[in-house]
């Protein structure tokens, strides 16, 4: 992927729902709607707490920690993002490709939307 937020790839754009909890050390919040907040948990020292970027914005950027070299046509690959997010009972999260990733790049989401129930842990 060479579609860049900073130095890092950007692979997705993600809507997420939450409450307050309380977290442990290197532990972030992240809210991406009014009044609501998901725990975020950093497991590796140079992943990127999603932020959202601008007022309004349905999401935030979810950010890959490793680059990943993909084969022409159709190559996969798993790509870290060095964090863990806790999704309350009741709601769930997506992971959504960014539309330029595809446009520009022909990489995608392979199951997108990616679902992320609130028992995934």
């Amino acid at each position: 992927m060479t579609w860049r937020s900073g130095s890092r790839p950007v692979i997705s754009r993600s809507i997420h729902t939450s409450t307050s909890a309380t977290l442990p050390k290197r532990c972030a919040r992240l809210s991406s709607l009014p009044g609501v907040e998901i725990p975020v948990r950093v497991l590796r020292p140079d992943a990127v707490v999603p932020r959202v970027a601008h007022p309004g914005d349905a999401g935030v950027d979810l950010v890959a920690v490793e680059g990943r070299r993909l084969a022409r046509g159709g190559g996969r690959a798993l790509v870290p993002t060095g964090i863990a997010v806790a999704i309350p009972e009741g709601y769930g999260g997506l992971v959504l490709p960014r539309s330029g990733l595809a446009s520009r790049h022909g990489v995608t989401c392979a199951n997108a939307p990616g679902l992320i129930d609130a028992g995934y842990r």
